[in-house]
């Protein structure tokens, strides 16, 4: 009887071993990719604004935070939708087939709409029909993201397969900058060559599953694939409102100041927050995101369970990255733009304290909400917040310029993540008392 259970007890401590060791796995391979995704350009960002100059590398910017709303449309909620299904269902082939064809049907949908846009609006205003091959060669980048697939291996588990790819071609592709870029004129290449880096990734990480599942795409099911846009309509909604309060701060720098400088100067600060937020909970967020999924489909409790076990560690964490920000942000622009830019280091410091406020509504809304099918709350949150951030950036940005766009920043993630505590929390006892 001893020996029985004394087997099965090391049976199941090996198991748990064995998960914990590829959760570990995976968190490394999310941080890679992360690193790849947000890092590697930094170290172009030190040699490209001694080459090209600040108001140059203002445009740069602008372009990129114009068309990260379109890589928003084109990815649309599948990280999410996609996801869940794959990580519930990932030993059914079939099922795992057919999701694969309508995600990816739906994707191309999504890019030719994309597209149409982005030139309707190049065309349409002189911002952007002036200064067209900047943008559009920033623009390419979105079909590098119609083709991976980064929902399936979420869910999948194989995260570490799509970090390798992306790590070693973003690799490659800062030496190609530093081969390329010698005067002031090339700063075009520079988003260039980032976006066929991105094509390539695709194009390898969509092949593999296709190889080693051995999936068909044909035939093409429009109703499935619009039936797969619908069903994640507030998720997606949220995510681009929430792209709307987080990024149009240097979209409308752009357009209301006439000094790109004042640009430039947010957007490093900005950029390398969003790194270091990115670098280091973004990894944390994707790979816990599945396995809550699976706990709240087993039960509200469990996963409630789960959820308040993670808070703490994941506030904490927010708060060490807070501190960090603040004590090294002189080093840390130096580091990256190769200068002390006094004016970033300034709005940087500003920005500290946002990851540990974000901690917030991440667990509650995206860990939270979002698995408990509590989408339509969380987009009307993130609305409600967007619509304040907006409001106030377009009042506050012509007089305060960078220092009021990050007020503005912290007043709206604040907002955001109480009334998305007081929300969770009332569906949650909702689900105790059925």
């Amino acid at each position: 009887m001893f020996y029985n259970l004394r087997k099965r007890l090391t049976h199941e401590l090996s198991l748990i071993r064995l998960r914990n060791t590829r959760l570990l796995y995976d968190y490394i391979s999310l941080l890679l990719l992360q690193a790849s995704n947000y890092f590697i350009p930094f170290l172009g960002f030190r040699y490209i604004v001694k080459i090209i100059g600040i108001e140059k590398f203002g445009y740069l910017q602008l372009a990129n935070s114009f068309v990260t709303y379109f890589i928003l449309i084109i990815n649309y909620s599948f990280d999410f939708t996609a996801t869940r299904k794959i990580a519930v269902n990932k030993n059914n082939p079939l099922l795992l087939e057919e999701v694969f064809r309508e995600v990816t049907y739906a994707k191309f949908i999504l890019l030719l709409v994309s597209s149409v846009l982005f030139l309707v609006t190049c065309v349409s205003y002189p911002l952007f029909r002036d200064n067209f091959m900047p943008f559009f060669s920033t623009y390419l980048i979105t079909f590098g993201y119609f083709f991976f697939p980064a929902w399936f291996y979420q869910g999948m588990g194989q995260m570490r397969l799509a970090a390798i790819y992306n790590f070693f071609i973003k690799a490659i592709s800062i030496l190609v900058i530093v081969l390329i870029i010698r005067k002031s004129s090339d700063y075009i290449w520079f988003n260039f060559i980032f976006s066929l880096s991105q094509l390539l990734i695709g194009v390898v990480a969509f092949l593999y599953p296709v190889r080693k599942f051995g999936f068909r795409l044909p035939p093409f099911n429009l109703a499935k694939s619009i039936a797969w846009i619908k069903s994640g309509t507030n998720i997606f909604l949220s995510g681009l409102i929430s792209q709307v309060y987080t990024t149009t701060n240097i979209f409308l720098m752009g357009v209301l100041l006439q000094d790109k400088a004042e640009v430039g100067y947010f957007s490093m600060g900005s950029k390398l927050f969003g790194v270091l937020q990115f670098l280091l909970m973004m990894p944390f967020n994707q790979l816990v995101f599945p396995l809550i999924a699976r706990k709240f489909h087993e039960s509200a409790r469990t996963g409630h369970h789960v959820l308040k076990r993670i808070l703490l560690a994941y506030s904490t964490a927010g708060l060490a990255i807070s501190f960090a920000i603040y004590m090294f942000a002189p080093l840390l622009i130096k580091l990256v733009y190769g200068q002390p830019y006094p004016e970033a280091v300034q709005l940087f410091r500003l920005m500290a304290f946002l990851p540990f406020v974000i901690s917030f509504s991440n667990i509650f809304g995206i860990q939270g909400l979002l698995n408990i099918n509590g989408d339509k709350y969380f987009r009307r949150v993130i609305l409600t917040g967007a619509i304040l951030s907006v409001s106030l950036n377009i009042l506050l940005i012509p007089r305060f310029k960078g220092l009021g766009a990050v007020w503005i920043w912290y007043a709206t993630e604040i907002l955001i993540s109480l009334s998305l505590f007081i929300i969770y929390s009332r569906k949650v006892k909702t689900l105790y008392a059925r």
